[in-house]
């Protein structure tokens, strides 16, 4: 790998404000990764495709229980005979109003269903981003809801395994993590190199550590749903 001039990676830290402390504090809760090496065979890193009638089904389940937090209601998912909202699946669910974020919490990996852990991180997003004071009911009315639905992961050694639009990525040394998801290269237009730099930077390392042999590096998948591909009505 190309290393890069101390200007470089300064601009390369002004491109990136995504992911916060909430989901890296996700990730220490939900990844044991220091004793954990993965083989994957194809047909499991393939990404199960939703539906769309699935898709509109989770961006509902998101609104819905935003909503409910909002007014101070519990709410109940619905039950769904669908298999794929019962997988078992890691989920980020973004918020943005005006097109700015306004929230980002999720799960690398999850024991519970797809359609329960959109519920949860929805509300965290919205109530327990610790960048953003919790949403009011305005925002929400404007808000548009996006959601990462993720694949395992897979270990990799270097920039050149990276596929821009297509792979997010996790870094781990220790109790230290960082996550971007594979969406952010595209919004900030970065390269594969600068893709990773901006991931040692979420975990509060050094882009030298690159090189470490106590770092490791995965790569994953997202099937992306978003509110605007779809007439979602607004709770």
């Amino acid at each position: 790998m190309q290393r890069k001039s101390d200007e470089e990676h300064r601009q390369v830290a002004q491109k990136i404000n995504v992911i916060g402390h909430s989901e890296i504090d996700s990730i220490r809760r939900c990844l044991i990764l220091a004793s954990f090496l993965v083989t994957f065979d194809a047909n499991r890193m393939a990404l199960a495709m939703l539906s769309q009638d699935e898709k509109r089904e989770l961006l509902h389940i998101a609104r819905g229980a935003i909503a409910c937090e909002l007014q101070r209601r519990v709410y109940q998912p619905p039950t769904t005979g669908t298999s794929g909202l019962h997988e078992v699946r890691g989920v980020f669910v973004t918020l943005r109003v005006d097109r700015e974020l306004r929230g980002c919490i999720g799960y690398i990996e999850s024991k519970k269903p797809l359609f329960h852990v959109v519920a949860e991180v929805a509300v965290k997003a919205a109530f327990d981003d610790p960048r953003f004071p919790p949403m009011t009911t305005e925002e929400f009315e404007n808000a548009t809801i996006e959601i990462s639905i993720l694949s395992p992961l897979e270990r990799i050694s270097s920039s050149n395994e990276i596929e821009i639009g297509t792979h997010g990525l996790v870094v781990a040394c220790g109790p230290r993590r960082g996550l971007l998801l594979p969406q952010v290269a595209i919004e900030h237009e970065l390269d594969r190199q600068e893709f990773l730099d901006a991931t040692f930077q979420k975990a509060g390392l050094a882009i030298s550590r690159q090189y470490s042999s106590d770092v490791e590096i995965y790569s994953f998948q997202a099937e992306v749903v978003h509110e605007n591909d779809f007439v979602v009505g607004k709770a």
